[in-house]
């Protein structure tokens, strides 16, 4: 059984016991507001490589099958780690917070590719982030450009329709889940949620397509921002790990796991030193 750890604040741990829903933020208002960015950087530059005018529009039609692909996606964030420092700093509400350790297997997530698709099956995926450097990431990009026929020489080259939309939806996967090293201490997985979300220009009006549920909006940092909420079983939750700045006593704590039927998951203090 392997076991993945959401750090969180207090109230948002309360929340999460309670109700058995974890929230699916959107991409575009993130904490981090470098989320994208190094892949989008690295790809720019990959596509900038022997650049000239005959392949030149192919280039651009490449990095626009991309970006429309590269859609917002839904994500909450995991660590394989129950103790790090900088993950309580973070999102534990400085320390005083908990991770709550779920049994990865009992969330019944596939790993692989999140498509905009009506059928969950195929739109919410878990996956590990992968911690690349730029020249890595770069080279990463240039095989599956290579894979795909584009072999980045100055003289021009085609693409059908048809490539370059799998080609697209294989760069866009990337976007949430590769991150620049200087991260690699959060050891993150991530649930990838990626809602079909249509407008009608008629009205402009919105539809989604078969979603796990609505589409709530809440206020962060003075942001309009949308997520879902995830459903899981109670006995998904199977450890829980007060923070270095918990205030949490022990019989508050087990009361209250017992009280949400949760009695049955282990409770640990971290061994961090943090004041």
């Amino acid at each position: 059984m392997g076991i993945i750890y959401h750090y969180c604040s207090p109230d948002a741990f309360l929340s999460i016991a309670k109700n058995k829903k974890l929230w699916l933020s959107a991409t575009n208002n993130m904490n981090d507001f470098s989320e994208g960015a190094w892949l989008s950087k690295a790809l720019g530059n990959v596509l900038s490589l022997n650049l000239t005018s005959d392949n030149k529009a192919m280039r651009e039609g490449i990095l626009r099958q991309f970006n429309i692909n590269n859609n917002i996606k839904y994500i909450t964030c995991f660590s394989k780690k129950p103790d790090i420092l900088s993950q309580w700093r973070a999102y534990a509400q400085n320390g005083e917070g908990i991770a709550v350790g779920f049994d990865e297997e009992s969330l019944d997530l596939e790993s692989g590719m999140a498509f905009n698709h009506p059928d969950p099956k195929f739109s919410i995926k878990l996956n590990d982030v992968m911690y690349m450097s730029g020249n890595e990431l770069s080279n990463m990009l240039v095989n599956l450009l290579k894979e795909s026929g584009v072999k980045l020489l100055p003289e021009k080259e085609n693409l059908s329709p048809e490539t370059l939309m799998d080609l697209g939806n294989r760069l866009s996967y990337l976007s949430p889940v590769v991150k620049n090293p200087a991260f690699i201490e959060e050891q993150e997985k991530r649930i990838i949620y990626s809602p079909l979300v249509l407008s009608d220009k008629k009205d402009n009006s919105t539809k989604i397509f078969n979603p796990i549920g609505d589409m709530h909006y809440r206020i962060s940092n003075g942001f309009l921002t949308s997520y879902f909420e995830f459903e899981f079983k109670g006995e998904s939750i199977v450890e829980v790990v007060c923070g270095p700045r918990s205030k949490f006593s022990q019989y508050d704590i087990e009361t209250f796991l017992g009280l949400n039927h949760l009695g049955l998951a282990r409770i640990y203090r971290s061994a961090a030193t943090y004041r």
